[in-house]
């Protein structure tokens, strides 16, 4: 054995992973839960692992009574020779692993099995990563991470492919501050790089619902400084940012202000929005029949009527229009529906930028939309994401499957809960895309810091996660859904540090706990491969025009 032996199996199952005793000179303090560890089993099979839980295993009731003798707590040289001593003989500890996958005959595949007993475990090299992740090709795929170690591996990287990231709906998970929206930032600029390597039929549009703006001006550190540019900044080629908020074109001034008509608001969205607006609960079940029976009258949706009638003159149109239960409903709720005049990005005009923004996703642009002023504004956020979302899904479902009408689409939404929660995911446009819109070619991704909250269909149709550190149990659980011995992993996701991810799904050969890779250095790779795409393509023109002059 060439490797250095860092521990040997001493037990475990199928089910509840492996245990190995750590080997003198290591300790429990050179090993992090989460880490990847490799096991030789007796077969010529390669395991690979990811720790668990660390914990002692022989000689507690000795460590007890040393700790009783006053003179090793006044003497740290015989405590630490004592330590030197006893660590891996007396007193010792072992290390769950969770089993990931086995290299057998030059096969990998995922583990149904476990090692035998005093098998060697051992720190993985670059040469194990690729026998287990693949290599990067800067085509498909692209280094999410390294994997995470108590030395730095930052030469070894864990490659995420993104073709396959995109045939189908992903989640980011975390809570507040953990990384989701680098994470974003990370797969986004990928993106933009894929785009480059790929045919035109294979290219993916992106829609982007910016609310810190961190995607359309720069990312902020833990204490709001800006740090680096988002990714619609830094590829301002492949990106229109749009905005809600006039001051935002300050900040950018190459923003477009982004306007919906009064028209372009149904009634179904301002359902949706029933809670944000303060709408009464009867709202809700005379909507529809109050809507059918005031356009029959005036030909104008609800809130057409409301923003360009005064009291008076919406008074003598319910009186003609509505019975005496339904005018009250809709008397008691006017008020709060006339708050969306206060909102500058709602117009009475009958053009609005609705049809620009369908029209650059598909003819291959990606659109980032910031809120600036407008972040913390959950009714802002409903009105413009369902009313676009609504527009999508209307218009590929209209462009079907046809080659060529139109890129692919993934939609960055965040806050994902507030539109494919359990209440809200039959009623919400979102919902739509999700169950009948992929293979038009238009998928999610979901980031959330309550992935409890999302409807179980919403779910089940996730087919990467990337989670980052969760703190209630019923979160966690729904994070690992999917995972082999996904009870062993879910403590697992309690440690994880800021900047930690555990990565799982059809985009990454097998689950992974990664440091991310530095956002700064994703943008460098992808600016590096989008040039050499450009100079190679410059010196084919430049080539065949040669060819065609000397000709």
């Amino acid at each position: 054995m060439h490797e250095k032996a860092i521990a040997q199996v001493c037990g475990g199952s199928s089910t509840k992973g492996i245990s190995a005793k750590l080997l003198p000179p290591f300790s429990c303090e050179d090993i992090s839960v989460g880490e990847s560890i490799l096991v030789r089993g007796r077969r010529d099979t390669l395991f690979l692992t990811i720790v668990g839980e660390i914990q002692h295993f022989e000689g507690e009731n000795y460590a007890s009574m040393l700790t009783k003798i006053r003179e090793l707590s006044d003497n740290p040289e015989a405590l630490k020779y004592i330590q030197d001593s006893s660590v891996g003989e007396i007193l010792s500890s072992k290390i769950s692993l969770i089993p990931i996958a086995l290299s057998r005959q030059n096969n990998v595949s995922e583990a149904d099995t476990i090692p035998d007993f005093l098998c060697y475990c051992f720190k993985p090299e670059e040469k194990h990563i690729k026998i287990f992740y693949g290599e990067i090709d800067y085509k498909a795929s692209w280094p999410i991470g390294y994997p995470k170690a108590q030395k730095s591996l930052k030469e070894i990287f864990i490659p995420v492919n993104i073709d396959a990231l995109l045939r189908n709906s992903f989640a980011i998970y975390g809570k507040s501050g953990t990384g989701k929206t680098y994470m974003g930032n990370i797969l986004a600029t990928f993106i933009v790089g894929y785009n480059y390597c790929v045919p035109e039929e294979e290219k993916v549009s992106m829609l982007i619902f910016d609310l810190h703006s961190e995607y359309s001006l720069y990312l902020l550190d833990p204490t709001g400084k800006p740090v680096i540019e988002g990714v619609a900044k830094a590829f301002d080629e492949d990106f229109v940012v749009y905005t809600i908020d006039k001051e935002f074109t300050t900040l950018n001034p190459d923003a477009r202000l982004l306007k919906i008509s009064a028209k372009n608001i149904t009634i179904e969205d301002l359902v949706i929005c029933s809670e944000a607006l303060g709408l009464t609960e009867r709202f809700s079940d005379y909507a529809y029949s109050i809507e059918a029976k005031l356009r029959h009258r005036t030909g104008l949706k609800p809130l057409e009527l409301i923003l360009t009638k005064d009291y008076h003159e919406l008074d003598n149109i319910l009186k003609g229009s509505l019975d005496t239960y339904e005018r009250n409903v809709m008397k008691a709720n006017i008020p709060k529906l006339k708050r969306l005049a206060e909102y500058p990005f709602i117009t009475l005009d009958e053009e609005d930028t609705l049809s620009e923004v369908l029209e650059s996703l598909v003819r291959g642009k990606s659109i980032a939309i910031a809120f600036g002023a407008y972040e913390n504004d959950s009714l802002a956020y409903l009105i413009v994401a369902n009313v676009l979302a609504r527009r999508i899904w209307t218009t590929y479902r209209e462009l079907g499957l046809r080659k060529g009408a139109r890129r692919r689409l993934v939609i960055f939404l965040e806050e994902a809960h507030k539109f494919l929660s359990k209440d809200v995911y039959f009623k919400t446009p979102f919902g739509k895309i999700a169950r009948e819109l992929r293979k038009r070619g238009v998928v999610l991704a979901i980031i959330d810091q309550r992935p409890s909250e999302l409807d179980s269909d919403v779910r089940a149709m996730l087919w990467n996660k990337i989670v980052f550190n969760l703190s209630e149990k019923g979160d966690i659980r729904e994070a690992c859904m999917g995972l082999p011995h996904k009870e062993l992993f879910e403590p697992l996701v309690e440690t994880l540090k800021r900047g930690e991810a555990l990565v799982f799904g059809s985009a990454i050969s097998f689950p992974a706990v990664i440091k991310v890779m530095d956002y700064k250095k994703v943008l460098n790779i992808v600016r590096n491969v989008i040039n050499k795409i450009k100079e190679e393509r410059e010196y084919e023109l430049e080539r065949e025009k040669g060819e065609i002059s000397w000709g």
